[in-house]
């Protein structure tokens, strides 16, 4: 999907207009399923089977108004350097082709409960975004972040992302989102603009860390 695609995706949503997702999400990750189905799927002629010890941040609790989307993205490089990527809070432009700069605002950088703002690319219908970070596992390699404000219409989004190394140089990326249904739009439609950004923001992410990890082998 080009980029004048994506611009006027996210412009039909911004002006609360009706939408026809289908024709934006041509290209799905590995695997992707909601928060009623199980946490698992098939990827590659196998099953992933969501780690116990971190399957709760996958479940989340929604309110009537909210909706949720998990997604699997399988990256062809180690979590090492996934993690490095997802981990650093106050650069997410690094992966991110949405984001034109970030700074942190308040707090220390990557520590728990800082804000950051992130600018955002010119020819989007948004021009900021101010978010905390939540989590910051390094040990589970658990990560996550909330929207506190910003002129878009992400209401109350917060998201949660893990990865879980698939042998040595594999990683399965595992992101989950709740965010309110935004108004004039279905819980459907809501979820179907969300979860194309983040499958644009997964592929990037892919794209991203396995150029780094071919590098480092070529040294």
């Amino acid at each position: 999907m080009g980029m004048n695609e994506l611009e006027q995706f996210l412009l039909c949503l911004y002006i609360n207009t009706r939408y026809d997702s289908s024709n934006f999400l041509t290209e799905t990750p590995s695997i992707v399923f909601t928060d009623k189905q199980p946490s698992n799927a098939p990827s590659h002629n196998h099953v992933f089977q969501l780690p116990t010890t971190v399957s709760s941040h996958h479940n989340p609790i929604l309110q009537p108004h909210e909706c949720s989307s998990t997604l699997f993205h399988t990256i062809a490089a180690p979590a090492s350097v996934v993690w490095a990527l997802v981990s650093d809070f106050e650069n997410p432009q690094r992966y991110k082709p949405f984001v034109r700069s970030c700074r942190i605002i308040d707090g220390q950088a990557n520590q728990v409960g800082c804000l950051r703002r992130v600018d955002v690319a010119s020819g989007l219908p948004a021009s900021y975004s101010i978010e905390r970070l939540k989590i910051l596992d390094h040990d589970q390699r658990i990560f996550g972040f909330s929207i506190v404000s910003g002129d878009h219409r992400l209401s109350n989004y917060r998201s949660i992302m893990s990865l879980h190394p698939n042998g040595s140089n594999e990683t399965v990326v595992v992101e989950t989102y709740m965010i309110d249904a935004a108004e004039a739009n279905t819980k459907e439609e809501t979820c179907a603009f969300v979860d194309t950004i983040v499958k644009l923001k997964l592929r990037t992410l892919s794209r991203v860390a396995e150029d780094l990890a071919g590098k480092a082998q070529q040294v």
